[in-house]
C-alpha cells in the first residue's frame, strides 16, 4: 500500500509538472522569406498568437496581411496594398464613422459680456497702431514701378566672354 501511494504522488507531480511545462513551451510556429535579385521579396510568419505575411512584386507594390489576438481575446485582421495609388489599408479594427443628428452639432456660443469688452478694446488698439504708423488696410506687394533690369558686373562679362 505504501508503495502505491508513493508511486501515486509521484506520478501526480510529474503529470502536473509536465501540464506546466506545456503551457511555458512555445507553441508550434512558422517563417519563410524568399527574395531575388531585382528588388522581389516574399515573407511571413505563424505562431499561435499572430501572423503576418507580405509581397513585393516587380512593379514596386506592396501588399500584405496580419492578424493578431487583442487584449480582449478577438482576431484582429489588416490588410494593406502599398502601390502607385497610395496606401490603403481595411483593418476590423479601424473606427466607423458616427453619425451625428444637426441638432447635436456644436452652436456657435454668443460672446459673454467680458469677451465682446475685450475683443472691441483690441480691434480699437489694431485700428490705433495702423493709423499710427500709417498702414493702409491692404498693402500692396508692388510699390511704385515694378524693379528695374539687374546690370550685369565687370566680372560677369568677363566670364561670359571668356566662355565663349
Amino acid at each position: 500500500m505504501k508503495v502505491f501511494v508513493v508511486f501515486s504522488a509521484l506520478l501526480a507531480v510529474a503529470s502536473a509538472s509536465s501540464l506546466y511545462l506545456a503551457r511555458l513551451a512555445p507553441a508550434i510556429s512558422s517563417q519563410y522569406h524568399s527574395q531575388d535579385g531585382i528588388g522581389q521579396y516574399a515573407y511571413g510568419y505563424n505562431d499561435h498568437l499572430s501572423s503576418k505575411q507580405e509581397v513585393k512584386s516587380l512593379d514596386g507594390s506592396t501588399r500584405g496581411a496580419y492578424s493578431y489576438i487583442d487584449s480582449n481575446n478577438v482576431l484582429q485582421t489588416v490588410n494593406y496594398v502599398a502601390d502607385a495609388g497610395g496606401f490603403r489599408v481595411s483593418a476590423t479594427n479601424l473606427p466607423k464613422p458616427v453619425e451625428v443628428p444637426a441638432q447635436e452639432l456644436p452652436q456657435q456660443i454668443p460672446d459673454t459680456l467680458e469677451v465682446a469688452v475685450a475683443k472691441s478694446a483690441h480691434l480699437a488698439a489694431v485700428e490705433e497702431a495702423k493709423q499710427r504708423l500709417g498702414v493702409q488696410q491692404r498693402v500692396s506687394i508692388f510699390t511704385g514701378d515694378l524693379p528695374q533690369q539687374v546690370q550685369d558686373t565687370p566680372e560677369l562679362r568677363i566670364k561670359l566672354v571668356t566662355r565663349s
